[in-house]
């Protein structure tokens, strides 16, 4: 997925990456969610700032991504029609 660059990609390699993508993007903010509502449960909760900046420097990159590949997809099926 990372060696080739979205211009590069095939249409089929775009939309498969675009599906994980999403799948990756689901899966880590399930993941987030859990770990931010075990912290809040917890009495002392010193570390959800420090928590909350690492899951959006996680996630955001994802979104980047596929906001790269939907752009991308747009216009080659623009480019097709």
């Amino acid at each position: 997925m990372r060696n080739k660059s979205v211009s590069e990609s095939s249409l089929k390699e775009l939309i498969k990456n675009k599906k994980a993508l999403k799948i990756i993007s689901i899966g880590l903010g399930i993941l987030w969610i859990l770990i931010l509502t075990w912290i809040v449960s917890i009495p002392k909760y010193k570390l959800i700032f420090t928590l909350l900046t690492i899951a959006i420097t996680t996630i955001i990159p994802i979104l980047i991504f596929i906001s790269q590949i939907d752009s991308e997809i747009k216009k080659r099926n623009s480019q097709n029609n």
